[in-house]
Order: C-alpha cells, then sequence, then structure tokens
C-alpha cells in the first residue's frame, strides 16, 4: 500500500483504531477520523508515527454533511486523495435496543438513518474522486446481527442489513470505474462494548464459535487490509465474515 491514503471512520478506538495501523503497517498514510475522542485519536496517530508511517487525526462527526466536506478537505491538503475509504463509524446511539413489539419506531429510524449518513456521507465524498483517477477500494464494516439477528436487535440489525444493501448497490454502480466496493462481517469483538459483556456470558458466547473465541480487532483489521489492498484488485461486492465461523456464507 505504499503511496496510497485510506480514511477509517470511527478510528480512534477498537476495530477502527487496528485498521489504521494495520492499513499503516502495510504502507498506507491514513486519516484517523474520530467525533469527539481527540486524544485517543492522536494516540493512534502517535503510534503510527513512531513505527515509521504517515497519520493525521480528523475530527469530523460523519453523520453531518458539512463536516464530511471539511474533513475530506482536511485529509487530501494534510495527506493527498484518498484511495481508501473505510466506513466503520456507525454513527448510531448504541443504548437503542428492544424487541420488535416494543421498540419505539422513530427510535429505529434514527438508528437506521445514523448509519445511512454514517457512511453514505463519505461515500458521496470521497468516491467521486476515486472515479476521476480511474480507481479506488471501499470497505464497509458490517455485523453479524445483520445476518443471524438475535431478540434486541432490530435497530443494529436493521441499520447493519440497510448498510449492506447500499454496498452491494455501490459494488455494482462503480465496478466500471474501477471502485471496489467490499464488505467485512465482524463477529464478536474484543472492544470497548464487549467489555461490558459478564465474563461468564462471554465465555459461553465464545464457545459457540466454531473457532472456540472471540475475535480480536485486529481480525478484523487483516480482513480490511486484504480486501483494501491490489491482491484483490478483481474482488468486488464481496461479503467476508471475520467471525471464526459463526456465519458461513
Amino acid at each position: 500500500m505504499d503511496g496510497k491514503v485510506a480514511l477509517v471512520t470511527g478510528a480512534s478506538r477498537g476495530i477502527g483504531a487496528a485498521i489504521a495501523r494495520e492499513l499503516a503497517a502495510r504502507g498506507a498514510a491514513v486519516a484517523v477520523n474520530h467525533r469527539d475522542s481527540a486524544d485517543a485519536a492522536e494516540q493512534v496517530v502517535k503510534e503510527i508515527t513512531a513505527a515509521g508511517g504517515r497519520a493525521l487525526a480528523v475530527r469530523a462527526d460523519v453523520t453531518d454533511a458539512g463536516a464530511v466536506r471539511e474533513m475530506a478537505a482536511q485529509v487530501e491538503a494534510g495527506l493527498g486523495p484518498v484511495d481508501i475509504l473505510v466506513l466503520n463509524a456507525h454513527g448510531f446511539d448504541e443504548k437503542v435496543r428492544a424487541l420488535p413489539l416494543e421498540v419505539d419506531v422513530e427510535a429505529l429510524a434514527n438508528v437506521v438513518s445514523g448509519q445511512i449518513r454514517a457512511t453514505m456521507l463519505p461515500v458521496q465524498a470521497f468516491v467521486p474522486g476515486m472515479v476521476e483517477r480511474g480507481g479506488g477500494s471501499v470497505v464497509f464494516i458490517s455485523a453479524l446481527i445483520a445476518r443471524d439477528p438475535w431478540p434486541m436487535s432490530i435497530t443494529h440489525g436493521a441499520a447493519k442489513a440497510a448498510m449492506e444493501l447500499a454496498a452491494k448497490v455501490l459494488a455494482r454502480t462503480e465496478a466500471r470505474h474501477g471502485v471496489r466496493v467490499n464488505t467485512v462481517i465482524a463477529g464478536i469483538t474484543r472492544t470497548q462494548a464487549s467489555d461490558q459483556i459478564p465474563q461468564d456470558k462471554l465465555q459461553k458466547q465464545a464457545a459457540l464459535i466454531p473457532m472456540q473465541r472471540i475475535g480480536e480487532p485486529e481480525d478484523v483489521a487483516r480482513a480490511v487490509a486484504a480486501l483494501a489492498g491490489d491482491d484483490t484488485a478483481y474482488v468486488t461486492g464481496a461479503f467476508v465474515p471475520a467471525c471464526g465461523g459463526a456465519l458461513i456464507i
């Protein structure tokens, strides 16, 4: 990825931070997007630069069109045109969970809207430049609940399912321009969110995964890097599970 510029949304911690570090380790200059975690984002930048890479922290709420446009200008001025766009930020309130017959429909609509805005606004800001330059790579980060939902997941599952449809359409429309669009489906992964799950429950969930463990952020990051790089130059519209066999496609 030498000479490439990547932007990772929601990259100040967890899976996003691991993706930023992995892409930088493979030679890309990386823009580390965050909404309100400046210190954490700067720490990711420091880790990348300490290892000899190039990185830039950029603050933007990716559900805000104006903020995304400003971010695009800042990244291009600081690192250059974006070749790799990783859509990791979800843009919704993770606390909104309910059963289908009890969910507040407005809250459900807001979660789905937040996810779509967090992905499609960056797509519309960065993909036209890729088209003009004749190529680029977009990687969406989805979740297992879009394919294998559990009772309280109607909000998150619907949001990720809507995002996956957007990825399919984008892959089909932009392939002729040399822009590849792929999706990594993350399973249960060790992040701040999973840290809130009691350890005994987490161990029971891990036992149900064929590989007998939950994922690490680096597991997802390596899958993203594989799809973003030139080794998969003839791959677009793919959905790759990074979930230890919990989902077989």
